[in-house]
């Protein structure tokens, strides 16, 4: 049976990841009312995320989950910072459809590196989660049979 002191570090640790992902709902208030109301769903990502580089501090340490954290910031602002490398058409056209002929040659590099960064950030989120899972796994056994 756990401990009143583990009981409340699990409080503690669940509490600042809720908290961590109600904070961005800042984010959403020029939207309204609408935003409020589905606060919850918006900040899901977040909140898994809090709990993520959580597990991350505790496990590894905090330099550790500033990384993790620098890192993931970089993984939504590269592909933007990418594209605007492109040329003016490729700019003006991202949200209107791309046609063939308006390109240039640097653009289509661009699209390529995107895709290929984008491609390896889900692999390489796959492969993480795959390994939490196990080790997860792993710790439930060795509980269980001891």
């Amino acid at each position: 049976m756990p401990s009143p002191k583990e009981k409340w570090i699990g409080w503690l640790f669940y509490g600042l990841a809720l908290a961590f992902g109600l904070i961005h709902v800042s984010n959403f208030t020029s939207l309204g009312v609408q935003a409020l109301l589905l606060a919850p769903l918006l900040v899901l990502p977040q909140i898994v995320i809090g709990v993520f580089l959580g597990f991350i501090r505790l496990q590894y340490g905090f330099w550790w989950a500033v990384l993790t954290h620098g890192f993931h910031n970089a993984c939504a602002i590269t592909p933007l910072l990418l594209v605007r490398l492109g040329s003016e058409n490729l700019l003006e056209r991202m949200g209107n459809g791309i046609q063939e002929n308006s390109l240039v040659g640097t653009d289509y590099v661009l699209i390529l590196l995107m895709a290929t960064y984008v491609l390896g950030g889900l692999l390489l989120c796959l492969i993480t989660v795959w390994k939490l899972i196990a080790e997860w796994r792993r710790e439930q056994q060795v509980n269980s049979s001891s």
